[in-house]
């Protein structure tokens, strides 16, 4: 008996969980992306002129040699 009782918590304990996390995700996407919006024109000016700029994490004219400016 005291097996079934376990495996019953277990069972509403992952239940409990799920639905948690489901209606985390949800309030998530419920949050505003105005702000996002409204910096996305600076950004890709930033992005294109990083493209742009061969002195910029370009070592020796070569493209293999470049770095990545999101990541490093």
């Amino acid at each position: 008996m005291t097996v079934l009782r376990t495996g019953i918590r277990y069972l509403a304990a992952y239940f409990v969980v799920v639905v948690c996390l489901t209606v985390m995700m949800m309030l998530v996407f419920l949050i505003p992306d105005g702000l996002i919006k409204t910096h996305q024109e600076t950004s890709l000016y930033i992005v294109e002129e990083m493209e742009n700029n061969l002195w910029f994490g370009n070592f020796f004219g070569r493209g293999e040699s470049r770095l990545d400016q999101q990541t490093e």
